[in-house]
């Protein structure tokens, strides 16, 4: 069980400096209204999740690399936490506008993402 823990923690911080230096990246290159990196980085996660879902249904992935691909690296390159704290910042500073299409956007896009990822290996 130690051994497990411990190789679900070290791919959930190998996905969080994965989703820094992306995060960075992205919002070097770009400027958006609303913090678009989160909803970006998010989606590819989603994507990703698709595919590892597909992969271990079909039988292609072993199982028992679910917990430490899904939980431990995309647990870690996800960010749901922060998406929620930068859609409250967009309501404390009243740009419903914004605080919609990112968290319906997310959520809508997340979702696609998610299926689109799992229709190309199934």
């Amino acid at each position: 069980m130690l051994n497990f823990s411990l190789g679900v923690g070290l791919l959930a911080g190998l996905g969080a400096v994965c989703r820094y230096l992306l995060d960075s990246w992205i919002n070097s290159r770009t400027t958006c209204s609303i913090p678009h990196s989160t909803w970006i980085i998010n989606t590819l996660a989603c994507f990703l999740g698709g595919l590892l879902a597909a992969a271990f249904a079909q039988g292609s992935l072993d199982s028992s690399y679910s917990l430490y691909l899904s939980t431990g690296f995309l647990g870690g390159f996800s960010t749901f936490s922060t998406a929620m704290v930068e859609v409250a910042r967009l309501y404390e500073d009243k740009r419903y506008v914004q605080l919609f299409v990112l968290g319906l956007g997310m959520a809508i896009t997340c979702t696609l993402a998610f299926f689109a990822g799992w229709l190309i290996l199934a």
